[in-house]
């Protein structure tokens, strides 16, 4: 059984309302390693959190590419037994950048950020996340969602005391409960996924999903007038924008198809 072919599509805006994006991403067929950060911390603060912990992932799990025997951080006793392992020690290790850059740099001071990260090794897709930036799997034209927000908003829509709609428009839904950065340690959420033949994976901050809602966007995504991921993702920010645009948005769309062995 062969490994898959990955492309991708990307794109990040600074919305309609804010001067500054703090939304970071990264992208890389090669690796099959796809990132969204969305940064908080105020003026340079969140921008400063969401690359700092992309760039500390991005460099970690490129070092045990490079490398499997790379040693885990800070002491933690982990065997690699899988990807999922790699980016448990990958968050860890992005979380303790930014955290010890706040710690250094007072003007920096409670930033942090939220990070999801898909990875595709061979026929798999491991995802990780902190916070409240989206993961989705578009299979057979249904869209479903990877991974589970750490917010109160949606805490409260599973205990049932908020509805999707209500939680999508309640003024703390931008309170996050679990964040890169904010404090010395943090657990990701891990799970693993197996992919079959032109699985599309969106990743998104939520700028994005807070404006349109799941039928809306997988209908961007199925759109057949829009032929490139690179247009999905166009349309994907502009629909947000005309929704409001009053948060930095950021998608990242990536296609798996099979490769003839």
């Amino acid at each position: 059984m062969s490994d898959f072919k990955v492309s991708h599509g990307m794109k990040s805006d600074p919305g309609r309302v804010r001067r500054i994006n703090e939304d970071s991403c990264f992208a890389d067929d090669k690796m099959g390693l796809f990132v969204v950060a969305d940064g908080m911390g105020g003026h340079v603060g969140g921008g400063v959190a969401s690359k700092s912990a992309v760039d500390a992932l991005v460099d970690y799990v490129g070092n045990y590419l490079r490398d499997p025997d790379i040693t885990p951080p800070y002491g933690l006793a982990m065997d690699f037994s899988g990807p999922e392992d790699v980016l448990r020690a990958a968050m860890m290790v992005g979380n303790a950048k930014v955290f010890a850059q706040s710690r250094r740099d007072r003007s920096l001071d409670g930033m942090g950020t939220t990070m999801s990260v898909a990875w595709i090794r061979g026929r798999q897709l491991s995802v990780a996340h902190v916070g409240d930036s989206r993961v989705y799997l578009v299979r057979d034209g249904s869209m479903r969602l990877l991974t589970r927000d750490h917010s109160w908003v949606y805490e409260q829509y599973q205990e049932g005391f908020l509805s999707l709609e209500e939680a999508r428009k309640h003024p703390m839904k931008h309170l996050v409960t679990r964040s890169i950065g904010t404090k010395s340690t943090v657990q990701a959420d891990v799970s693993l996924v197996p992919l079959q033949d032109t699985d599309l994976i969106l990743l998104c901050t939520d700028g994005l999903t807070n404006l349109l809602d799941d039928d809306a966007i997988l209908a961007i995504i199925l759109d057949p007038t829009l032929p490139s991921l690179d247009d999905k993702c166009d349309v994907l920010i502009e629909m947000a924008n005309q929704a409001g645009g009053y948060d930095n948005t950021t998608v990242v769309l990536a296609r798996v198809e099979a490769v003839d062995a």
